[in-house]
């Protein structure tokens, strides 16, 4: 048993000697919230990656390259903005 100091508040010592106690369980904590962060991180990285693969796929699959797509879609949205505008 350590020593009481008495000129440190009850508060401080409680609070020092708890800290102490759960100090196994704070790690344990700190490493399911990263762990948990990460994965969903991981997770939603490779969702996102697979729905931009799908779509270059589909393009593909419709006989055209993207950059084709690119230009035949620009020239339509222009068309398409001259017609409402006339």
């Amino acid at each position: 048993m350590t020593n009481y100091e008495y000129h440190q508040p009850a508060e401080q010592v409680l609070f020092e000697s708890y800290k102490k106690g759960n100090r196994n369980k704070n790690r344990l904590l700190c490493l399911a919230v990263t762990l948990t962060v990460s994965v969903i991180f991981c997770i939603l990285s490779l969702v996102y990656g697979k729905l931009q693969v799908d779509v270059q796929k589909n393009i593909r699959a419709d006989g055209m390259s993207v950059s084709a797509y690119i230009l035949w879609g620009g020239k339509v949205c222009l068309w398409e903005f001259y017609l409402v505008l006339e």
